[in-house]
């Protein structure tokens, strides 16, 4: 079973939005400040488990003057479809944006088929 970080961090759960496209499903996050480091993308069984923690700070030399939007624990889980081919999952992060691309996986038509009776 997976577990999110526990960290002391406030938490969020990243705005999402899913679009299904033809040979897959994209996944959009939105989740500034995170950096490639950060960032966690996991699969367990079904589960598409995705976290991450911003880590702003405020250095030694550094005074405070203004906090409105502080560092955050992201989590999120999506269910996944049977239709995922898991093993060919890919994840891009740009401007704070993670797309994440879920393949389908790629099935035979069902047509006629002859079954030879012995």
């Amino acid at each position: 079973m997976h577990n999110f970080n526990q960290s002391s961090l406030p938490k969020a759960h990243p705005a999402s939005d899913i679009i299904e496209r033809e040979q897959a499903f994209h996944v959009y996050l939105d989740m500034p400040g995170v950096s490639r480091e950060q960032l966690n993308i996991e699969v367990e069984g079904n589960e598409l488990f995705v976290s991450a923690a911003t880590a702003h700070g405020v250095g030694v030399k550094e005074r405070l003057h203004s906090l409105e939007f502080g560092d955050v624990e992201y989590n999120i889980m999506l269910a996944l479809s049977e239709q995922v081919d898991a093993d060919k999952i890919e994840a891009h992060l740009e401007n704070g944006v993670v797309e994440i691309v879920l393949p389908k996986q790629m099935r035979k038509p069902v047509g006629r088929i002859k079954i030879n009776v012995e």
